[in-house]
């Protein structure tokens, strides 16, 4: 199964990519802001399998997923409230590249 996982920094992706890392044959792609921050967390956490990093201006219609995850979003309460409704327009964003 080839998997794309938007927000791959979240804890609750990581929580995912880890099972997968270990219990699955999966081909995955982890989409983020900025994937050095993700090669450094995989490196931390000893997972060597050949999951393919990117920003997300590398995602593209016409690659071809079995699955999509998105896990973008705000995760912290107080950054959620700062954000007032441009939330919305963040995950519209996301929401839409995906579909």
């Amino acid at each position: 199964m080839k998997a794309a996982i938007f927000g791959a920094t979240s804890q609750i992706a990581k929580d995912l990519i880890m099972s997968f890392a270990h219990h699955t044959d999966y081909k995955c792609v982890l989409f983020v802001r900025d994937p050095a921050i993700v090669d450094d967390w995989l490196n931390k956490v000893d997972i060597h399998k050949d999951y393919r990093i990117s920003d997300y201006t590398g995602f593209s219609a016409d690659d071809s997923y079995d699955v999509i995850i998105n896990f973008v979003g705000v995760g912290n309460p107080s950054q959620a409230k700062e954000m007032g409704s441009s939330i919305l327009d963040i995950t519209y964003l996301y929401d839409t590249m995906v579909l």
